[in-house]
């Protein structure tokens, strides 16, 4: 079992000047693979997933993860599976 990683959904918004039409297609495409599930450490939710834009503790980058219908809608600090992909938000 890896190191859990925290994040927290952010309000922010960044210059990303991909062509990708949304957060998830985003994700897909830099992670390289589809995604299965919400990236909540204890969620095993496959439906409705949508790209959510996060910060990670430290790091003043913003990052894109799968989150489902729930936990989209969370605002305060939680875990991440250990197997997610924290993909940079801003490619440039």
């Amino acid at each position: 079992m890896g190191i859990k990683v925290k994040v927290r959904k952010t309000g922010e918004t960044c210059n990303n000047t991909c062509n990708c039409k949304d957060w998830l297609t985003h994700w897909r495409l830099y992670a390289r693979k589809p995604a299965v599930f919400c990236s909540e450490s204890y969620c095993k939710n496959m439906f409705g997933l949508k790209g959510a834009l996060v910060e990670k503790k430290g790091y003043s980058d913003l990052f894109v993860i799968p989150l489902c219908a729930e936990h989209i809608q969370e605002q305060e600090e939680f875990e991440v599976n250990d197997f997610t992909i924290l993909i940079y938000a801003n490619t440039d």
